[in-house]
């Protein structure tokens, strides 16, 4: 009995933590602006849930995308760009065992593609705002390793 209440708490606090990111994240008007938005701001099954999320992970490795091919075209040399190629894909193998780890007491649920999606969305997004920061480096800062380039 106590695994099953364990279990309902895990599920009921994935739920809540769904339903804060899907209305926190919304729209700046915080109302769904396409019937998509709209889906899954009312998504009531686990089945629409997991949709929506692995909508979310794949909107947020676009962006992630974007972000990494911008900063490896404005990197300056083979090196330096071997070095970002490295990082990404360490750092993409971290977040995939991360999120494993992270979903490992909902394994084997159907709540577990929910629980793993949510987690790659979340540290994909902040991989992605830690690669837009390298362009806002300032000149001299040899901690960052894209100084921001000056224009004209």
């Amino acid at each position: 009995m106590t695994h099953f209440l364990q279990g309902t708490a895990v599920m009921a606090l994935t739920f809540a933590i769904w339903m804060h990111a899907t209305t926190t994240y919304a729209a700046p008007s915080q109302t769904p602006s396409t019937p998509a938005q709209t889906e899954c701001h009312d998504a009531q099954t686990q089945t629409a849930m997991n949709q929506c999320a692995a909508e979310a992970l794949q909107n947020a490795e676009h962006r992630l995308t974007t972000t990494y091919q911008s900063l490896k075209d404005a990197l300056g040399s083979a090196a330096e760009r071997a070095a970002l190629e490295t990082a990404q894909r360490r750092w993409t193998a971290y977040r995939d065992a991360e999120c494993q780890f992270q979903g490992a007491p909902s394994a084997g649920g159907s709540i577990h593609t929910l629980v793993v999606a949510q987690c790659k969305t979340a540290l994909s997004d902040a991989r992605q705002q830690t690669l837009k920061g390298y362009s806002q480096c300032e000149e001299g800062d040899v901690s960052c390793p894209h100084p921001r380039l000056e224009t004209p």
